[in-house]
């Protein structure tokens, strides 16, 4: 079971950022001349709300999952 609660660890760490990403929305600054170090990816308009939705349903099974570890007392 320890296997299990890390996988989910692993993926509530891996989709709450791509979840906060979809919820807070892309913040572009003024300007013609910014320069960055790494461009965003260019997303299709339909996969952003797909992959925000995604990551905030993976997001809440792993929490789920946790919390049943914990009640459980899988990490002692």
């Amino acid at each position: 079971m320890r296997r299990l609660s890390g996988l989910a660890a692993t993926g509530l760490v891996l989709a709450c950022p791509v979840w906060v990403w979809w919820v807070v929305g892309q913040q572009d600054a003024n300007g013609d001349d910014l320069d960055y170090c790494i461009r965003p990816p260019e997303l299709a308009s339909g996969l952003e709300p797909v992959l925000g939705v995604s990551a905030f349903l993976v997001a809440v099974v792993c929490a789920g999952v946790l919390v049943v570890a914990s009640w459980l007392a899988w990490f002692d």
